[in-house]
């Protein structure tokens, strides 16, 4: 029996997305323990906010003999764990850490999840692919998160031949947004437009929530400009159900990149959404299927007889590409991660895969 320590949160701001990857994790750890070559014990500690994850990892590596951890959640946690796995030669694989140098250089730092600028990548690349050179006009909340994903959605746009327009800021706990757009008219139907319908765009860029552009998208219409009319581009925050709802049917054809599509057409992620909704009552997201993937990485590395943090990390670094519940991956120390995004759309009032895996 080889432990593995799950060390995420149980309580505070993000203990949605902490139960949800530990659900996921510990589900693919007892399907992994399939056979007596290969028996995995999850050991759980909690990523309590504001406490010292070096605790939790001494905890785990020297009292409880984990040969490695699945988390934790957050960037933070990670840095300040990172000192005391490296001591002990503790591999870390966080299912949803994205900072973008996050542990870089690190032997023993491992994620599941995508980076922000993975994900703006991805995006631009799709705006580019309808549209050679297209012109983007990005919305953003006037907050950190939104901030960043517009600038890494700007930087990765540039790279491949294209150009924001214009950039606007709402504020995000505005409750209505006639007058900001109402503003933004002028600047996305000028006199001499370029794009399809009159609009100056050829693509909107969503960096908010899936509430914040059910807002927008039909006060545009009302204002005479339909958003079905281009490309509306978003990330994972508007891969919620109730985005098409939101949107008012003006959401349909928005394209959509996240880390995990349960009704996708990957069999593996079929059959653990199927398995987690059995268990949990309701579908998994991409914190539940990224820490899957975390459990069916361990695994496969320890399938090779390694019992010993030195000899799980080793195997890790060495694994190269399997397969997951979020499709092919091949995990490299300091963080980097080989995957590809589930790419959805609006489709008639309803989420679909719009990139078959």
């Amino acid at each position: 029996m080889r432990r593995v320590g799950i060390l995420l949160p149980a309580r505070g701001r993000w203990k949605g997305y902490g139960i949800e990857a530990r659900r996921g994790a510990e589900l693919c750890l007892e399907d992994q323990s399939g056979s007596q070559s290969l028996r995995l014990e999850p050991v759980f500690r909690e990523e309590a906010e504001g406490a010292d994850p070096a605790a939790a990892i001494a905890e785990l590596a020297d009292r409880e003999n984990a040969v490695a951890v699945v988390g934790p959640l957050l960037s933070a946690s990670v840095e300040r764990a990172l000192p005391a796995a490296a001591r002990r030669s503790l591999a870390l694989i966080s299912p949803t850490a994205s900072g973008e140098r996050l542990g870089e250089g690190s032997p023993v730092f491992f994620r599941t999840c995508m980076t922000m600028d993975a994900f703006a990548s991805s995006l631009a690349g799709l705006a580019v692919r309808r549209a050679a050179g297209p012109a983007v006009a990005i919305l953003t909340p006037a907050e950190r998160y939104g901030r960043s994903f517009a600038a890494a959605f700007r930087r990765a746009l540039e790279e491949r031949g294209g150009r924001v327009l214009l950039v606007r800021e709402y504020d995000p706990s505005l409750k209505d947004v006639s007058a900001w757009v109402a503003a933004l008219k002028k600047e996305l139907r000028p006199g001499l437009s370029r794009g399809p319908g009159g609009w100056a765009v050829d693509a909107l860029f969503f960096a908010g929530t899936a509430e914040q552009a059910g807002m927008i998208l039909p006060r545009l219409a009302l204002q005479g400009m339909d958003p079905r009319e281009l490309t509306v581009l978003g990330g994972s925050a508007l891969n919620v159900p109730g985005f098409p709802r939101l949107a008012g049917g003006y959401g349909d054809g928005t394209i959509i990149a996240d880390g995990f599509f349960s009704a996708g057409s990957l069999p593996a992620a079929q059959s653990f959404a199927r398995r987690y909704r059995a268990r949990h009552g309701v579908d998994p997201g991409a914190a539940a299927a990224q820490g899957c993937a975390a459990a069916e990485a361990l695994a496969a590395a320890l399938r090779g007889g390694a019992v010993s943090p030195g000899e799980t990390l080793a195997a890790l670094g060495g694994l190269g590409e399997i397969p997951s519940v979020i499709g092919r991956i091949r995990l490299f120390p300091g963080g980097r991660i080989e995957r590809r995004p589930f790419v959805l759309t609006v489709k008639g009032g309803a989420l679909v895969e719009l990139e078959e895996r």
